[in-house]
């Protein structure tokens, strides 16, 4: 990748300032990490999309801008792979980590309290009640994503854009929640939002209230007064049996149309499979990122030309600019210049949504083009305190929820 040309006069500034962030967390780092700053990268699948998205943007760009090295977690899928990887982090000085989901919050903040480790969400959010079990650490900075009523707003178009005008009750829906009944707030709000707005659009009520069926941690049947087909599929992808579940439920025939409240890469040979099987077109959405998978999805590339996403909702790569940029703060000694009110902070950006192919196109170019705009190198160091003696919070914030 050529050298970018945005940072070609401060080159000197970007040089000095890698050498003052690795000293802070070099210690025992091996060889190939204690080049500029290393971050650690808590993911639950290295496979997703969206990680691959985020991934791209960390390496090919501020990997390139900021000598920036990051270091993969593998699947975290129990709380001891998550402390594992927090302890090889230590043991290499990396002082700082950047994740997407956590599998006992309150638990890795004490673990990273005790390290002297900085850690922060970088494309989520957390609910009230533990947000504020963890606000007043010194190690947790705090956590960016969309807001509650953007999530929320997200599940609702959704189901609002494949169950308006089917007076007649026609459509089956299987309803993927993800993690939302293993704490994972995002997750549940979207998913909570699609059952409540379907309820809404054919006008019935559940016989087990949204707030309870949105949690399920099993296959269960929503059952309604207007006889509705819908069915709550939760799980992660990779880490259980959601595929095999999405190709044997959807092989029924009950269901044309499958809403996610996450990425649906790893289902699509499913819903292949059952689309052959039964003869229905099935219908996707998804909340995910505007990811290259998902262009390929919409522009039916590997499919003979058929759009085979139907519905995204999401992010875009380089969101998680403002997650690197408080590490970089935090490991330059500026942790406390930039929490709120002396808190950890909570920023709120906004998600896409793309209901037809050109309207993705649209997007999918506009996130590609954000490398070099909206979260360009020149701006994130506007944002760094090592290049930026005056930045604020206040100028932190305005850059992160842009």
């Amino acid at each position: 990748m050529k050298k970018l040309a945005v940072l070609l006069g401060s080159i000197l500034l970007i040089l000095g300032f890698c050498m003052n962030v690795s000293a802070v967390g070099e210690t025992d780092a091996s060889d190939d990490i204690t080049q500029g700053i290393s971050i650690g990268v808590a993911v639950y699948n290295p496979d997703d999309a969206q990680t691959k998205a985020f991934r791209k943007y960390y390496e090919e760009y501020l990997g390139e801008a900021f000598n920036a090295h990051f270091i993969y977690s593998n699947a975290l899928g129990t709380w001891e792979d998550e402390k594992a990887f927090v302890e090889e982090l230590h043991a290499m000085g990396v002082k700082g980590i950047i994740s997407s989901q956590s599998l006992d919050r309150e638990a890795v903040i004490k673990l990273c309290e005790e390290y002297g480790m900085y850690y922060i969400f970088g494309s989520s959010s957390l609910s009230d009640d533990v947000f504020d079990k963890l606000k007043d650490s010194p190690s947790f900075l705090g956590t960016i994503g969309a807001s509650d009523e953007s999530e929320m707003q997200g599940g609702a178009g959704m189901a609002e854009f494949f169950a308006s005008g089917d007076t007649a009750k026609e459509h089956g829906y299987l309803v993927c929640t993800g993690g939302a009944g293993m704490g994972n707030e995002m997750h549940r709000l979207r998913g909570l939002a699609m059952l409540e707005k379907l309820a809404e659009v054919y006008g019935f009520t559940y016989k087990i209230p949204a707030e309870e069926l949105v949690q399920v941690t099993e296959i269960t049947e929503a059952e309604n007064d207007a006889d509705v087909k819908i069915t709550i599929l939760p799980g992660f992808p990779y880490l259980g049996p959601l595929e095999e579940s999405t190709g044997e439920l959807l092989s029924t025939g009950d269901y044309d149309t499958m809403m996610s409240t996450m990425v649906v890469n790893s289902q699509m040979d499913a819903v292949r499979e059952a689309e052959k099987t039964t003869g229905i077109d099935i219908r996707v959405g998804a909340i995910d990122c505007f990811t290259d998978e998902a262009y390929e999805y919409f522009n039916g590339i590997y499919n003979g030309g058929r759009q085979e996403l139907d519905y995204l909702v999401g992010r875009y790569g380089a969101c998680v600019a403002p997650a690197f940029a408080a590490i970089c703060n935090a490991y330059a000694g500026y942790a406390e210049d930039f929490r709120d009110n002396g808190e950890a902070f909570r920023m709120n950006q906004s998600l896409w949504t793309a209901s037809s192919v050109d309207e993705f196109n649209e997007l999918y170019n506009l996130s590609v083009s954000m490398y070099d705009n909206t979260y360009s190198a020149a701006d994130i160091m506007k944002v760094l305190k090592e290049f930026n003696p005056d930045a604020t919070f206040e100028d932190f914030k305005e850059f992160a929820e842009r």
